[in-house]
């Protein structure tokens, strides 16, 4: 049996032409063998399998075929026109072949119908016409200099039979067109030069959270693989919902607990397969040039991004003149990789903005901005200046959004004893001490987080507010560590938004090992959700300022809010009000309404608008330790037994993350670093307890502490009760404990 044109088997699943269903074999007529071999043919060009069917048999008719398949009059040169649709261009050089195909199945061939001989070297010079453009430079393969100059030649610009530029949108025919096309486009480059250091900025914020080049690394270095992840989740995608799928992706796959779902499985498989070999996700030609965009670590590609937003920005549309939605031909990227040099040429001759330097990401950036500043300025209804600043924002820009902060001080607890006269010691003093053992990193970041895989911005420091164990408000250095987290619906809650779990183990887990390290009466961490939309158990409140308070101004904040039940934690720009009675989202409007009067008192300079205070969910953790190593009660195993709790926890969810951090490298070099600074401040001999804890981290971290407890047991160290450590403590500690 003959197959069909597209190599399909025979035509048993084939209707009759009446439509009426059949189960058995069914042999078409001629006249229904042309119109199929016909309408497959017009579909690999370009039309929609509708169009393309409907058209042949249009076709057919209106040429005199009859129900017979007879031919009177067939003109093959009424083909030409859907062959250069939008989107068929690329089959130009199979054309020939093509119709040949088709009209073989239908029982013809060009030579046997008028105007064959027409047809075929119309197609003939069509695919000429394509197959040149194709062997002119490839531009991306030329640094910028060179691509400028081959660009220049305009060897690009070839035209078909009707005019139409090869590649070029629909309609451009003339030169005139071209220059039209050009101008329009520079247009909209001035347009968006607010946002031309698009790619750089993106550039720069994974250098930040990804830390710096490891030497002799056997898999790719972080900042390549977070340009990576930011590239295989960007499709149909704006920077915000793009990084939440990268660290959904890579937060996972850090903690031991790949997903199977990342947008799409396709994604998930494609990038945890990666992973496991220790290479990068594969990437298709787009998205391969976007992503070395925002590496460091690569030489910028020297052409842009060929997008939708790309294409519509030199006046691409689809065939039916609606908005360009469709995926670009091999001749339209060459035809843009062209012209997108030429644009950067332009730019650097005229000195756009002050500079000569263009680079083609740049000026795909730069028209992107202005295009979805408008629509955003009309969508939203606010002036176009708003709509560009909007469109404008990129990865750090969205940082904020998925980071949690974690805020440590060095000063010991009141309750501790140790060191207890440089509680009411000079500030200076105070952060002297501080500076002598903190956990921050060569780079600025949190080491603790980047040991367990985590993306982590730069951590902030500056003043904290801490009422101690006697009641007694504390005015001491504060860290704030920046992690980057990945979010859930969480299910359990009603399908309500929620740091996933595997991150909300980890930072209960690093601030509960770090605030014991540092015999502090508590340590925390917290994240107000303000893009949590739904819910009514939204409380918490995030105050932005858009700078971190002073120690006046945080005394009179938690003076006003734990008059409401508030606590108060640091941020990056402000403060967390932390909900401690779970209160209703009413009820906190309600609080908040009776305390914004006074808040604006303590910060007259800021300027109050909608989005200084935001109410959201609030997540965060606080492991109270003030009575657990109060010096009285040294020896319960209070303490310890809570930081191997949350190890237990985090293990059970996360057991990539838990190894990381038992084998931390970063946990013994602040050990070490509090023994020497406790002797430097004279605080040696006075918790011995917690000096031998320190010189065990120092020596192995957290495997050898576990070690010394199993073989020796807890006798000796601080706030530790003298039962041994048995060797199903981690499997069984906390086990009353939801995960």
């Amino acid at each position: 049996m003959a197959e069909n044109l597209l190599g399909m088997r025979p035509s048993i699943n084939l209707l009759p032409v009446d439509g009426s269903p059949s189960l058995l074999a069914y042999e078409p007529s001629r006249f229904e063998r042309m119109r199929y071999g016909l309408g497959d043919v017009l579909s690999r060009m370009g039309l929609s399998n509708y169009r393309a069917h409907r058209f042949a048999n249009q076709l057919l008719g209106q040429s005199g075929v009859d129900e017979t398949g007879a031919t009177r009059s067939f003109g093959a040169a009424d083909l030409l026109p859907f062959a250069a649709t939008p989107g068929a261009v690329e089959d130009y050089r199979n054309a020939t072949g093509l119709l040949g195909t088709g009209l073989a199945a239908a029982g013809l061939g060009l030579s046997m119908v008028p105007g064959g001989g027409a047809a075929k070297k119309g197609l003939d010079a069509a695919g000429d016409a394509a197959r040149g453009i194709i062997n002119t430079i490839d531009l991306r393969k030329l640094d910028v200099p060179e691509a400028i100059q081959v660009a220049r030649s305009e060897q690009h610009l070839m035209q078909d039979k009707s005019g139409q530029y090869i590649g070029a949108p629909r309609g451009v025919k003339t030169p005139e067109d071209i220059a039209a096309m050009r101008q329009k486009f520079d247009a909209q480059v001035e347009a968006g030069i607010e946002g031309a250091d698009w790619y750089p900025r993106a550039r720069t914020f994974n250098e930040e959270i990804a830390g710096p080049v490891v030497p002799g690394l056997d898999r790719p270095q972080a900042q390549s693989l977070a340009a990576a992840e930011q590239a295989l989740f960007s499709a149909q995608a704006t920077p915000d919902t793009n990084m939440g799928f990268a660290l959904q992706a890579h937060n996972h796959y850090e903690a031991g607990r790949p997903m199977d779902k990342v947008r799409t499985g396709a994604q998930a498989r494609n990038y945890n397969t990666a992973r496991d070999e220790n290479r990068l996700p594969n990437l298709g030609p787009k998205t391969a040039i976007y992503g070395g965009h925002l590496d460091n670590l690569v030489p910028e590609p020297t052409t842009g991004t060929n997008d939708i937003w790309h294409a519509r920005g030199f006046g691409y549309t689809n065939a039916d003149g609606k908005t360009f939605s469709r995926a670009l031909s091999a001749q339209e990227h060459r035809f843009l990789d062209y012209e997108t040099m030429l644009a950067v040429a332009r730019a650097r001759d005229r000195n756009l903005g002050g500079r000569s330097d263009w680079t083609a990401g740049e000026i795909q950036a730069a028209p992107w901005v202005a295009g979805k500043g408008a629509a955003e300025a009309e969508r939203r209804g606010i002036p176009l200046e708003e709509g560009v600043a909007i469109a404008a924002k990129t990865y750090p820009d969205y940082g904020p959004k998925y980071t949690a902060y974690s805020t440590s001080e060095q000063i010991p607890g009141k309750s501790t004893g140790l060191l207890g006269d440089l509680i009411d010691a000079p500030y200076a003093q105070k952060q002297a001490f501080t500076d002598r053992a903190n956990w921050i990193d060569e780079t600025g970041r949190d080491p603790m987080y980047g040991e367990l895989g985590m993306y982590s911005r730069r951590s902030d420091q500056g003043p904290g507010f801490y009422i101690n164990s006697k009641g007694v408000g504390e005015s001491n250095p504060v860290t704030v560590g920046k992690p980057l987290v990945s979010y859930r619906t969480d299910e359990m809650e009603g399908g309500l938004l929620n740091i996933s779990q595997v991150d909300e183990r980890a930072l209960d887990a690093v601030e509960a090992v770090r605030g014991l390290i540092d015999f502090q009466e508590g340590a925390a961490w917290n994240k107000i959700i303000t893009h949590a939309t739904s819910g009514k158990d939204r409380a918490g409140f995030a105050i932005d300022i858009g700078r971190m308070p002073t120690a006046d101004e945080l005394a009179q904040v938690n003076k006003i809010v734990s008059a409401k039940g508030y606590g108060m934690g640091n941020t990056e720009n402000g403060v967390a009000l932390l909900d401690f009675e779970e209160r209703s989202g009413t009820a906190a409007e309600k609080a908040m309404k009776s305390m914004e009067p006074q808040l604006r008192q303590v910060f007259p300079d800021v300027p109050w608008t909608p989005s200084t205070v935001l109410r959201g969910r609030q997540a965060s953790g606080y492991i109270d330790q003030a009575s657990d190593l109060a010096k009285e009660k040294a020896g319960s195993g209070r303490a310890t037994r809570r930081m191997i709790a949350n190890l237990v926890r985090l293990r059970r969810v996360a057991p990539d993350y838990y190894e990381k951090l038992l084998n931390s490298k970063s946990v013994s070099k602040k050990a070490r670093a509090n023994l020497d600074r406790l002797e430097e401040f004279g605080g040696k001999g006075q918790r011995k307890d917690y000096e031998e804890f320190l010189e065990v981290l120092g020596e192995g971290g957290l495997n050898a502490l576990l070690a010394r407890i199993k073989k020796l047991g807890f006798q000796g160290l601080p706030a530790i009760g003298g039962v041994a450590l048995g060797s199903s403590l981690l499997q069984t500690e906390g086990s009353n404990d939801p995960m």
